[in-house]
């Protein structure tokens, strides 16, 4: 089945996972990567800058979303 409800949290080659500095993750290539085609594989950020359930910006966080059928 689909893997509903689980996360990957990405890490580049180089070792930067913006754990500790967001910033230095979210000038990455590989984020920008992400923001353009992680859709097409059905994954969304999972905490955006303008999360309203008070979590701190995570670009490298990422949850699988199944899309619904119509």
């Amino acid at each position: 089945g689909d893997p509903i409800g689980q996360a990957i949290d990405f890490v580049n080659e180089d070792g930067i996972d913006g754990q500790n500095n967001p910033k230095e993750f979210e000038v990455l290539p590989e984020y920008n990567w992400l923001l353009k085609n992680a859709g097409r594989f059905n994954f969304v950020l999972s905490y955006p800058k303008d999360s309203k359930d008070g979590i701190a910006f995570e670009p490298w966080h990422w949850r699988y979303k199944k899309k619904s059928r119509k």
